[in-house]
């Protein structure tokens, strides 16, 4: 296709008169589009009403730092200290924390804890030298656990809050049960006066403890049928890969380069430093070249095997490494996507890193609350949001594009039109639900045996959704059912769910009208975007809600929002309407002559995709200022804010595919990105497993600096992509060969595709 893009038939009729009446509308539309955002923000930024609310985080940093002041710590210090004088054995009945013996601390594990406090427990010094000193000390664990099993024990200490897990970690006696540690840590807090911030904590029934000897490092799942279950199936993928990878090499692959170094009058030998599959002779480009270079080429004796034998080489590594390896294009003008998905799945895994972490804790947790979060840097991290906003507008271009296309052929307009929509959604299921469904009963039954460690058992947190809704994601409904977005199972694909709800609705809709008038589909697109709005602002001022960035809010303020405005289908149909519309615009010629002829317009369209992304990413800085943002700054933030940061990046792209995105497109266009394109829908997929397993593991709390985030960031991206290369060649790549087998000789949607 050239970048001037050829009218369609159905648009032959009109005149040049009223193409360029068109335009002129259109772009007066761009402009009234872009006086009615400014003013949107000059009242979002005005507005003056201040909010104070009791954020979660903060709400722990007030916690600690009252403890200190008051004199009590989950650090082994302060513990002793209520057992340094032998006259303190009836503490609890004293001070009203349980009087029974049931709910006392056992005399063994008393008299042990005055020992330790005179040092004259056995390791006196090592245990206490391998205990937290505080909020958010975790001790060693190591040094605690290489002291013998009747000696130490390594407790951990935390809420029972999902989102802010360990505490604290002590090395006691080993004579001291979980209950007992508890029951410790409740009667100094109690004696301390801190029982009313016990209760706003929610631990008015106290701490969750997890101990551990030297005979027992970690909490771990048993093995029950559902791991099995996974195992088995591994095995058998595992199974068909080399079977496939054998075949291939054995009937094709080493046939065709025998054939080749026949003709060419050498022969064939191994080179000492051949690849994985010894492949790679004398001539390097062997392998290359011969899939289109052999008298009997390897496309032509593929399509002659038999139906099992195709099956089998779907699996193959070969073919599928080649596929993967391959640059080639045949839109290049789309080629800018490719950057623009790879830089949006970093920019997820940059704030998935992040925010996950809070699981696990922080050890300078009050210099990020007072410090970090109202940093102008932090704003990246805070509006990676929008990242998968981009993957929405990218999702609904492609695919609305893909359509208008298809429906151009006369075989979809004149007959069977059933067998066409049926086709193209059992195509987009087949498509994604393969790796999807299989990674989540891996994330379900299998993941939960990956980790090991003493705060492994957090992980148990990230999974227990799966128990109860797991079949509302093989449906794609996950974001209609459960009620609260943190009862989901994998609830990072709520993003699947939301795509496939417009995959089958809205794009067939927004297709339909378009065909049948113009008009209709440019209205159907203003409808979406109007129903973004007001959803949005709406149940933000009912709700008194507030912006997701701010993710340090109320516990109810937070459930309300992830489930009422973060999630919901009506709620970010917006960057979704924004694609279609791109692809309306690409559909009509005369703009895109504009977009590639005219300086003065195309400078425009820079100037507002800089200003709308730069605004919609950095103004979260000023939330985080003062007594942060009113209730009306917040409703004016979520109806606008997902739905503003695409436009100014469908604007961008819409220049990049006139072939005017400058150096910014030249680089987003490089080769690389389409290698690394391909491993977007798995990297999202596999990424969060990656880094809890990773959070779960530590035996110490993250400690947050520039230097540390950019580290954590690189590693879990670097690990999610090899885990996603991985399950690329063996799960996602077979099952798209083998619906090529079964859509035979093309599938209805256009080679390039959002997830492709």
């Amino acid at each position: 296709m050239n970048l001037n893009i050829q009218s369609r038939s159905n648009n032959n009729s009109n005149s040049n008169s009223n193409s360029s009446n068109n335009s002129y509308r259109k772009m007066r539309l761009h402009r009234i589009l872009t006086i009615a955002i400014a003013l949107i923000a000059l009242v979002f930024v005005a507005s003056i009403e201040a909010r104070v609310s009791l954020p979660e985080l903060q709400q722990l940093v007030d916690f600690t730092k009252e403890s200190r002041a008051s004199g009590a710590s989950l650090g082994i210090q302060s513990l002793l200290n209520n057992y340094a004088d032998e006259n303190t054995n009836n503490l609890y009945s004293t001070f009203g924390v349980g009087g029974s013996s049931s709910e006392s601390i056992s005399q063994q594990c008393e008299a042990d804890l005055y020992a330790l406090s005179k040092f004259k427990y056995p390791s006196s010094f090592e245990v206490i030298e391998a205990s937290g000193k505080g909020f958010f000390d975790l001790g060693n664990y190591d040094n605690c656990l290489s002291l013998p099993s009747n000696v130490s024990q390594y407790c951990a200490v935390t809420t029972n809050n999902r989102y802010v897990t360990a505490l604290s970690a002590l090395c006691l006696p080993s004579s001291c049960s979980e209950d007992d540690v508890n029951m410790a840590l409740l009667t100094l807090f109690n004696l301390t006066g801190m029982t009313p911030y016990l209760n706003a904590m929610g631990l008015s029934g106290g701490f969750d403890i997890h101990c551990y000897s030297g005979d027992h490092h970690t909490d771990k799942l048993p093995m029950t049928a559902g791991p099995i279950v996974m195992i088995v199936l591994l095995s058998i993928v595992a199974a068909f890969v080399i079977a496939g990878t054998l075949a291939e090499y054995a009937l094709f692959t080493h046939k065709a380069l025998s054939k080749k170094d026949e003709e060419a009058g050498a022969s064939y030998r191994t080179s000492s430093n051949s690849n994985d599959w010894g492949l790679i002779g004398a001539d390097k480009n062997q392998v290359k070249d011969h899939y289109h270079n052999t008298p009997i080429s390897y496309q032509e004796e593929m399509k002659g095997a038999g139906t099992g034998l195709q099956i089998l080489l779907a699996f193959s590594l070969i073919q599928n490494y080649h596929s993967f390896s391959s640059s080639s294009s045949d839109k290049k003008h789309f080629d800018v996507l490719d950057g623009v998905r790879f830089f949006s799945t970093c920019w997820v895994v940059m704030g998935h890193s992040l925010l996950f972490n809070i699981q696990m804790g922080y050890d300078n947790l009050e210099y990020v609350t007072t410090n970090v979060i109202s940093s102008f840097p932090f704003s990246l991290i805070s509006a990676g949001e929008f990242a998968v906003d981009t993957f929405f507008m990218l999702s609904g271009f492609l695919v609305f594009h893909s359509l208008l296309q298809q429906l151009e052929k006369a075989s979809y307009i004149d007959g069977a039109k059933w067998k066409f929509w049926l086709k193209y959604v059992v195509h987009r299921f087949i498509r994604l639900s393969p790796l999807y469904f299989f990674m989540l009963f891996v994330f379900w039954k299998l993941s939960p045996q990956f980790g090991f460690g003493p705060w492994w058992f957090g992980y148990n947190a990230v999974t227990f959704g799966c128990d109860q809704y797991w079949w509302t994601n093989l449906l794609y409904i996950n974001t209609l059912n459960p009620p609260t977005m943190g009862n989901e199972c994998m609830a990072w694909s709520w993003y699947l769910g939301n795509d496939m709800i417009y995959y089958i609705f809205v794009a067939p809709l927004a297709a339909l009208l378009y065909k049948k008038n113009k008009k209709y589909g440019v209205a159907f697109v203003l409808v979406l975007i109007a129903i973004t709005f007001t959803t949005n602002f709406w149940i933000t001022m009912k709700y008194d809600l507030v912006t997701f960035f701010e993710f340090t809010q109320e516990s109810g303020q937070i459930s309300n929002f992830t489930t009422d405005i973060y999630q919901k289908p009506w709620t970010r149909v917006g960057a979704y309407a924004v694609g279609l519309a791109m692809a309306m615009i690409i559909d009509t010629p005369v703009i895109m002559r504009v977009i590639k002829n005219r300086a003065p317009v195309r400078y425009l369209y820079y100037v507002i995709a800089l200003g709308l992304t730069s605004f919609f990413s950095f103004i979260s800085y000023d939330a985080y200022r003062g007594d942060g943002w009113s209730t009306l700054q917040n409703a004016f933030f979520n109806a606008c804010g997902h739905t503003g940061f695409v436009i100014g990046a469908g604007l961008f792209i819409l220049t990049a595919v006139a072939g005017r995105g400058g150096i910014v497109a030249w680089f987003l266009e490089r080769p690389i990105f389409k290698n690394l394109s391909k491993l977007t829908y798995s990297t999202y997929i596999v990424h969060p497993m990656i880094i809890w397993t990773i959070a779960f593991c530590r035996v110490t709390l993250f400690h947050y600096s520039t230097v540390n985030v950019a580290a954590t960031t690189i590693s879990n991206l670097v690990f999610a992509m090899a885990a996603a290369f991985l399950v690329h060649l063996t799960i996602e790549k077979p099952a798209i060969n083998l619906e090529k087998l079964l859509f035979h000789p093309k599938p209805t949607v256009t080679k390039y595709s959002l997830l492709n």
